[in-house]
């Protein structure tokens, strides 16, 4: 009776007889095959992973080199701001840097790498690449200022509010707010705040209203102001002569 199972044994087990014969005299090279394919599944995980780490590093360097290239191209619109507030208001720009700051929590005094060496004078006005009054010079050395920064609580200023109102603008742990402002008259959200000064006749701005309230107990309004300038710590200013 013919049996398939047996026979296929059969023709398995002399292929396998076969197969030995043939392959004895490529022992050795067989042997080194398999050695070289074992070594490659063991080390491949490790290659891969190393591989993986230096790609990593190259898309973190890539992305520093965009960030970088972006910080530079914001810095370049900012002084390009600033030549042109330049070009249009007929005055003379200080270009300087914030190089240290006061570490007092309440206190906003920084100092700037511009001194007499630059012909700074105590009073000058100092505005950030926007035109935006930021402070003013209260002390000068030989190769660097003292700036008070509009929202230091000793910071007082002569401003208008609108179009007519006047009065002092003080600067305060919550920002800057304006005094001494009577109750009569009209004062806004988002009137702007500004000063003019001697070297040329448009106004200089330092921010907007953001609170007013008159309380009819007092004589004068509550008056809270938004102050334009950005943090100017990381920034490029420029003190007025």
């Amino acid at each position: 009776m013919y049996r398939p199972s047996k026979l296929t044994s059969k023709t398995i087990g002399l292929i396998v007889l076969l197969a030995f014969f043939l392959l004895v005299p490529f022992k050795e090279a067989i042997q080194d095959i398999f050695v070289f394919f074992s070594k490659q599944i063991v080390v491949s995980p490790q290659g891969y992973r190393r591989k993986l780490r230096e790609k990593e590093k190259e898309n973190l360097l890539l992305s520093l080199k965009v960030r970088e290239l972006a910080y530079l191209k914001e810095e370049n619109q900012k002084l390009r701001q600033a030549l042109e507030f330049k070009r249009h208001k007929d005055i003379q720009l200080v270009e300087a840097e914030i190089v240290y700051f006061d570490p007092s929590t309440w206190r906003r005094l920084v100092t700037i790498n511009a001194g007499k060496d630059k012909k700074i004078k105590e009073g000058a006005f100092v505005i950030d690449a926007q035109g935006w009054i930021i402070g003013k010079i209260v002390h000068v050395k030989e190769t660097h200022s003292n700036l008070m920064l509009v929202d230091d609580p000793d910071f007082t200023l002569p401003v208008f509010v609108g179009e007519n109102s006047f009065g002092l603008l003080q600067g305060s742990l919550e920002g800057a707010q304006v005094r001494y402002i009577e109750k009569e008259e009209a004062v806004e959200p988002r009137q702007k705040i500004w000063i003019q000064i001697p070297e040329f006749n448009a106004p200089l701005y330092i921010g907007e209203v953001s609170y007013a309230h008159k309380d009819p107990n007092s004589l004068f309004w509550d008056i809270r102001i938004h102050i334009y300038s950005a943090n100017p710590f990381l920034h490029t200013i420029f003190v007025i002569q």
